[in-house]
């Protein structure tokens, strides 16, 4: 279910759904930096590169994919926890 959430200031709205699953499971770390989750996106290239640095860059074809995998699983309620955070409104679920 997308969450719909409002900028007490500007206004701004901004929907958490199943479209920033897909996004992040595309774009990986560079999505993570887009929506502002810079630890999230330095703890993923680290993730990244320990093995590649350590072994072989061959390790990255394993651990590219479980990184974005568990980052698509985990990024809606890092989202939500993030505006309700910065002190964004929620509005509800989208479409009601």
């Amino acid at each position: 279910m997308a969450h719909v959430f409002r900028h007490p200031h500007t206004g701004r709205r901004e929907t958490v759904g199943f479209r920033c699953s897909l996004c992040v499971l595309v774009a990986g770390v560079a999505y993570l930096a887009y929506k502002r989750q810079w630890m999230h996106a330095f703890m993923a290239g680290i993730i990244l590169a320990i093995p590649v640095y350590l072994c072989c860059s061959s390790m990255l074809g394993f651990t590219l994919p479980l990184v974005s995998i568990a980052y698509s699983l985990a990024i809606q309620d890092m989202l939500v926890a993030d505006y309700l955070e910065r002190g964004w409104v929620e509005l509800g679920p989208a479409g009601a």
